[in-house]
This record gives structure tokens, sequence and C-alpha cells, in this order.
């Protein structure tokens, strides 16, 4: 089964607001660490650019905990002979801008700075009327959702789970246009749901790849019980017990030098 990789032109790239004033410095980092590298998008691709452009705005009010102010200090290396530097966090009060480019590391102070290569503007009078989406973030960059990591074999699913009507979809596809005729496969996805009384209360967002059928759908039922506790906590004793929660180990044990398998032996021969 192919793995589902997002293409460059069907990416919406959303512009988002963060107003830094009285928050602490590293979750404002790590905010906009999330907005630029698309981390909670059901699409992300750890080797692909998913994100969506941000401003950070009051940058001058972030706060240090602790006696951060004072002994906090970042140090990089020019990659020469006794190149190691160390700036205190103190000095980035002087630009405002420094300290959350420097907690949130190198690789995103140019999407930070708003320097993310996009499409050119149209010519003409048009340009004025084309206008960017823009979103104001506190500390969240979505709506509420519960998000979990469910593994399997091979497979891996990251599933999102909303307050909705029960609708599934897996790599843009339906429950049964993934699933096809593999009924057991769907009953093992649903338990979670069947076990906690949760049917129809949410809507699922998936992405899977790794594995075949089987294991992705022990992979999205793992997933969806760890969404589940983020949900309630209470439900954990349930899914603990029926084993939901438990990364299942069991994979094909791998065949040894001079055995025809993994146990088989060759068949003896006196001669």
């Amino acid at each position: 089964m192919p793995t589902y990789i997002p293409k460059a032109d069907a990416l919406d790239r959303k512009w988002f607001v963060i107003d830094a004033k009285g928050k602490v410095l590293g979750k404002v980092a790590t905010a906009a660490a999330n907005v630029l590298t698309g981390k909670r998008k059901p699409i992300y691709t750890p080797f692909l650019d998913t994100g969506d452009h941000l401003v950070v705005i009051n940058a001058a009010g972030v706060t240090l905990s602790g006696r951060k102010e004072e002994t906090k200090v970042y140090r990089h290396h020019t990659g020469f002979h006794g190149g190691l530097k160390t700036t205190a966090a103190v000095r980035g009060r002087g630009d405002p801008g420094d300290a959350a480019q420097d907690q949130a590391g190198p690789g995103h102070v140019r999407q930070a700075q708003g320097l993310r290569g996009r499409a050119a503007s149209p010519p003409g009078p048009e340009a004025a009327a084309v206008e960017p989406e823009v979103g104001v973030l506190g500390l969240s960059t979505t709506t509420i959702e519960y998000y979990g990591t469910g593994k399997r074999k091979t497979a891996v699913a990251r599933v999102h789970l909303r307050p909705g009507t029960g609708d599934m979809t897996l790599n843009d596809r339906t429950l049964d246009e993934y699933f096809g005729g593999h009924e057991a496969l769907k009953l093992i996805i649903k338990q979670p749901f069947t076990l906690t009384e949760t049917i129809d209360k949410f809507d699922i967002l998936a992405i899977l790849h790794g594995g075949g059928v089987c294991a992705q759908a022990g992979a999205l039922r793992h997933g969806i019980s760890r969404a589940l506790c983020l949900f309630n906590l209470e439900l954990r004793g349930k899914l603990k017990k029926a084993g939901f929660l438990t990364r299942d180990a069991r994979a094909k044990e791998r065949k040894k030098y001079g055995q025809k398998g993994a146990r088989r032996r060759f068949q003896f021969s006196k001669r």
C-alpha cells in the first residue's frame, strides 16, 4: 500500500500571529516551531516543508522562569578551532526578536522573519486585492483536538480526534475505501470507541504509513486509544485493561543462518 505524501501545490499555507507579551519564552518558541514546521497538521511529513507563515509580536515582553534571566546562556560553534561562542540570555533583550529566534533554533529564523519562499504577487491592481488569511494565536494552534501516535509492526498511525459524528478520514479516504472488505479490521479499529462508549462522538483524521493493512489497523487502534486518554484520563483504566494502550511487540521472527526459517531446520539426510 503506497505511503501518502502531500503535494507542494496542494498545501494551504495560512498566516498566524503570536502575541508573546507576558508569555514564557519556551512555550512561545514551542508554539512557533509547531506552526513553522506544520507539526500539528495531519499531513506533517518530517522531510517536507508543510508549515505556515508566522508573525511574533511583542517579543520583547517574553519572560524567563526562575533565574534564567541571569544564568541562561546560548552556545554555538563556528566550526573552527576554538570557535565556541556563548551569548547570555539577557543580551537578547536588546533586540526584541533575538530571544524567540535563539530559542526556536537557527532553522526557523528565516521563517520567523517572514522570508519563506512563496509565489510571486500578481502584477497590476490585482496585487492590492490579495490579502493573506491571518489567524491569531494564544499558545494553541488548533481547535479542540486530541492527538495520539499508534504503532504496530512497521506501521505508524498519526491520529487526530475531533468532536464530531464518527466520520473517519484515512489518508484522504473513508474507512470503507481504505480497508475495503476487511470487516474484522474495521471492528478492531472501532474497539476503543465501543469499550469507552464514545461511538459517533469523534471524527477521525489519520495518516497511516508503513506495514500492511493488518498492521495499520492495529496502529490505528493504538493511536485512537492514546488520544482518548487525552480526552478523558478516566478512560485509561478500561483501555489499559483491554490491552489497547500496549504497543503489540509481536512481529515476524528473523530467519537464522544455517536454517530454513526462524525455527525450521533443513531436512536431515543420513547420506
